[in-house]
């Protein structure tokens, strides 16, 4: 028997000649007169001599090539589906690709399942012609390009060609709220709006992770171990993120970077789920997030006796420098953040117990660890110290519930936040302006459906395109404090409503990417971490389903008027605050009839009581006085 050629599907299996008579019995007389007509031709091609006067030759050779009777059979089968759909491409891809084809094989017609599957194959094949007619610089699947949204595209036509099980209903209904919202891209011409909504819809409904997200995987990977060396032997740099927090930078010779940010376990694991929802329901706004644990105690503590133990030993070799730099350095580490405050008292009073020789004096035990107040020990008597602390049983119960957590993010170098686009650049009006609507619009929705209750300037990076020097897109970060469990507006902090672009209507196709009701599951399937509560995950899917329910009456109107703001007003209140509060801004005259008018974005920046309401960017006067230039011209004409 021959094995089957390279013109068939690789998965096929070489049936026996026994199983073909078999199969061949459903076929009726018509039909096998055709293949045995079809595997003489194709015999011929392959060089088999065959006399002029045997015109039967392939009704007493049908099995003589088990690979040509199949191969046969796939073009009969190519050249039935060529019928129902008239297209070659379509006919192809499932006679030589789809699995069910073997299944359906040796039957006559184009099987239903099949039908399924050419019909949504054809219909991606008129989406993809039409939009490469309207958008030819955004082309989809153009000859040797592999570009991320061809690869996604062509993943979509695939999850319908190879999937092997019956394609259900559900999968044809969210095919066609695909082709709904490429069909309204399409019609309202916007490129950039185009282009985002499109990268959106294929990132949430291909059935794999993009060549982007397995690259900021394996980032994040090889930086947490780097972070994990690092952290043992306290070398992460530490940088300010705020006035209120410092973090741990982790380099990177790359232009990406990474920080790692000492949380409580539900903190940063919230920050690693506000990742993981961004990615699911395709907005691609936020940076790249994992929750981290690191079992530092016993290494950490490890260290800390190593560096007393070198510093005896280079004591007793008469080389007091080093000894007092490995003795600064083991009390440096053992005062470090990754070792809790029980650590340091069960040691305080294990030196006490050894050496304090019952003395009743306050904290005698610190004061002989760290040698004051007269009182001192050795080096080696600190080390058996230690020794004895992680020998012990307390040890072992602390090492379980003190691991160090926290959430391991990257960054993008060069991408200013939009703090410092407002108080430091004299072009940031100019340039939060140039933000496209689309950008706007996505990041408020993001920040709805998340629960952002600090998304404020400084946690948003903007990108910007260096040849026109506009802003691209926003790039959300620190979501420690997202999943607020209430629908109030002073719960929610989001700095972007304060965008005049977000007082103008959302497009339609932003509607109906965000109407699809199957949007509920793929956000339930996020919803799994028990140290996220249940009523944090409720308030988030009751908010994206008040958003569909409402997008989808909205989708019913010949005009669109909803606004973001709107919308943001409708799910949580404060309108009446929010304009009462504008006008005491635009009617300040502090400085001459210019004033700051800065309402919308201050407003929204700093309403959280908790955060500084009333409070203002900078105490610099000069500052001051260039935030209120760029706001000026960030909602020029609007202000009176």
């Amino acid at each position: 028997m021959t094995t089957i050629n390279s013109n068939a599907p690789l998965y096929f299996k070489m049936p026996s000649v026994e199983e073909l008579k078999g199969h061949m019995n459903h076929f009726d007389f018509a039909a096998l007169r055709e293949i045995e007509s079809k595997l003489k031709s194709a015999a011929l091609r392959e060089g088999v001599q065959i006399e002029g006067w045997d015109q039967e030759w392939g009704k007493y050779h049908f099995y003589d090539d088990t690979a040509r009777l199949i191969k046969v059979l796939i073009e009969k089968k190519r050249g039935d589906l060529f019928g129902y759909f008239q297209s070659e491409r379509t006919a192809d891809l499932i006679a030589t690709h789809s699995p069910l084809t073997y299944e359906n094989l040796f039957s006559q017609g184009v099987d239903p399942e099949l039908l399924i599957r050419g019909r949504a194959l054809l219909l991606l094949e008129q989406l993809k012609n039409t939009w490469n007619t309207k958008y030819p610089r955004l082309r989809l699947c153009a000859d040797e390009e592999f570009d991320p949204r061809s690869r996604a595209w062509k993943a979509k036509e695939i999850s319908f060609l190879v999937c092997p099980n019956p394609i259900d209903p559900n999968s044809f209904t969210q095919l066609s709220h695909f082709a709904s919202v490429v069909e309204q891209l399409v019609k309202e011409g916007d490129e950039n709006t185009a282009k985002t909504l499109l990268d959106s819809l294929l990132g949430r409904t291909t059935f794999h992770p993009t060549s982007e997200d397995l690259s900021n995987h394996l980032r994040l990977k090889s930086l947490q171990e780097v972070a994990l060396l690092q952290i043992h032997s306290s070398a992460l740099n530490t940088a300010s993120e705020s006035l209120w927090k410092s973090i741990k930078v982790i380099p990177s010779p790359e232009d990406r970077q990474a920080k790692f940010k000492p949380l409580s376990k539900e903190d940063a694991v919230r920050e690693a789920y506000a990742f993981e929802c961004d990615r699911i329901l395709g907005f691609g706004m936020t940076a790249p997030t994992k929750f981290i644990a690191f079992p530092v105690l016993h290494p950490c503590l490890s260290e800390v006796k190593s560096e007393f133990e070198f510093a005896d030993t280079a004591a007793k070799a008469g080389r007091p420098e080093t000894a007092k730099y490995h003795r600064q350095r083991a009390i440096d580490l053992l005062n470090d953040v990754f070792i809790p405050a029980v650590s340091r008292h069960f040691i305080f009073g294990e030196m006490y117990r050894l050496y304090g020789n019952g003395n009743e004096v306050d904290l005698l035990g610190e004061k002989l660890f760290y040698n004051y107040d007269g009182y001192w020990t050795t080096d080696l008597e600190k080390a058996i110290v230690i020794q004895n602390y992680l020998d012990s049983t307390t040890f072992a119960e602390h090492a379980r519930t003190n691991k160090f957590e926290g959430s391991l993010q990257l960054w993008k170098n060069n991408c200013p936040r939009v703090f410092e686009l407002i108080v430091k650049n004299p072009d940031g009006g100019a340039l939060l302006k140039s933000a496209p609507k689309i950008a706007a619009h996505l990041y408020v929705l993001l920040g709805i459906i998340k629960g952002s209750k600090d998304c404020s300037v400084g946690n948003t990076l903007a990108t910007i395109d260096p040849a026109t020097n506009t802003i691209l897109n926003f790039l959300d970060f620190d979501d420690e404090r997202s999943m607020s469990t209430t629908r109030n507006f002073w719960e929610l902090r989001m700095w972007q409503l304060g965008l005049p672009q977000c007082a103008q209507p959302f497009d339609r196709s932003t509607l109906l990417l965000f109407s699809d009701q199957g949007l509920l599951k793929k956000l339930k399937t996020q919803q799994s971490s028990t140290t996220i509560s249940r009523e944090a995950y409720q308030a988030q899917h009751d908010s994206l389903n008040r958003i569909i329910h409402l997008f989808q009456e909205e989708l019913k109107k010949e005009v669109i008027t909803l606004t973001p703001r709107e919308l943001f007003f409708t799910l949580f209140g404060g309108q009446q605050e929010f304009y009462r509060i504008k006008k005491e801004f635009n009617d300040n005259k502090r400085f001459g009839q210019e004033g700051i008018r800065i309402s919308p974005i201050e407003l929204f920046e700093f309403h959280l009581p908790e955060m500084g309401r009333g409070g203002w960017y900078t105490s610099d006067e000069n500052e001051t006085t260039l935030v209120g230039r760029n706001m000026r011209i960030l909602y020029f004409p609007d202000l009176p």
